[in-house]
């Protein structure tokens, strides 16, 4: 791994890290289709491809922080995303 790419690491580890970047992180993939399909019925092809693209920039922030997924986690994170901001 190169210079750059540590740096890259951990700064995308440093913002994703701590529980407020972990909240974000858990916004954005409940917001993005990681947690639920973006297809319906009513979907034509380009909203479907525009929905792929959004949910593909949280993929990449998901292998920039080169963590292991791990079901049980992930269905935790699916059900902490819609408390995360309830009043």
């Amino acid at each position: 791994m190169t210079t750059a790419q540590e740096k890259r690491l951990q700064d995308y580890k440093d913002t994703f890290g701590p529980e407020h970047g972990q909240r974000v992180l858990r916004d954005l993939m409940a917001q993005f289709f990681i947690f639920h399909t973006a297809f319906s019925a009513k979907t034509g092809a380009m909203e479907l491809s525009f929905c792929e693209g959004e949910r593909n920039v949280i993929l990449f922030i998901l292998n920039q922080l080169q963590e292991p997924i791990d079901p049980k986690r992930f269905l935790s994170q699916a059900d902490q995303a819609g408390t995360d901001y309830q009043q």
